[in-house]
């Protein structure tokens, strides 16, 4: 819940101020006020991982560049999330959703050969979920197609194409008002949080929807 406000206060240690310092104290208090909340995993839950990702559009001032973060769950938790900011300027909304998109995949592809490493090859016997609330980054995840807004995107963010190829991925389309891993890329509101908090640490299945399973291997 605090790895965005935690990714932002390390981006001002170089220069600390005064604001980032009391801004730093609040991120301490809510983390002590909510001390006795930790993550819960339930037997019921998903057995096969499925990855939240998203994207800001907010950009970081200097920089030019915007956060994005993921969360993977299993057991109806989350086991593996990050918050980051960019590597590179993304110059709208679906180009910085693409890689996000990029960064999540390399996250599932290490959890999948790890769990197969591990012996537990049943876990990933489908494609995993990707859940993102942009429909022209899942949309250009599948389709070769390119245009004068996406002609110019690196190379490296493509190799989700692969994975999705391989039937290691698949990409799925979720509200953005579902979309859990939101609080990683951007400092949202108290009703958003407490809306999305439950389901975000594995105290409710409220927010995690019907995934479709796809083919198995």
């Amino acid at each position: 819940m605090c790895a965005c406000p935690v990714s932002q206060l390390c981006s001002m240690m170089a220069v600390p101020t005064e604001r980032a310092r009391d801004l730093g104290l609040q991120v301490i208090r809510y983390m002590y006020q909510h001390r006795d909340k930790g993550i819960m995993y339930r037997k019921e839950g998903n057995r096969e991982p499925v990855c939240y990702y998203d994207a800001s559009h907010k950009t970081r001032v200097g920089s030019g560049k915007a956060q994005h973060g993921c969360i993977v769950y299993m057991a109806g938790g989350p086991v593996m999330w990050q918050s980051k900011l960019q590597r590179h300027v993304g110059v709208s909304t679906s180009h910085n959703e693409y890689m996000a998109l990029a960064h999540a995949a390399k996250q599932i592809v290490w959890l999948r050969q790890l769990l197969v490493e591990m012996g537990f090859d049943e876990l990933v016997g489908a494609p995993t979920p990707l859940m993102g609330d942009n429909a022209q980054a899942n949309m250009l995840s599948r389709e070769d197609l390119v245009t004068p807004g996406n002609k110019f995107y690196i190379l490296d963010y493509h190799c989700v194409k692969e994975r999705i190829l391989r039937e290691e991925l698949v990409t799925l389309k979720v509200s953005g008002l579902m979309n859990l891993s939101d609080p990683t890329t951007k400092n949202v509101e108290i009703p958003t949080m407490k809306r999305i908090r439950p389901a975000m640490t594995g105290y409710s299945v409220e927010g995690l929807p019907e995934v479709p399973e796809g083919p198995r291997r």
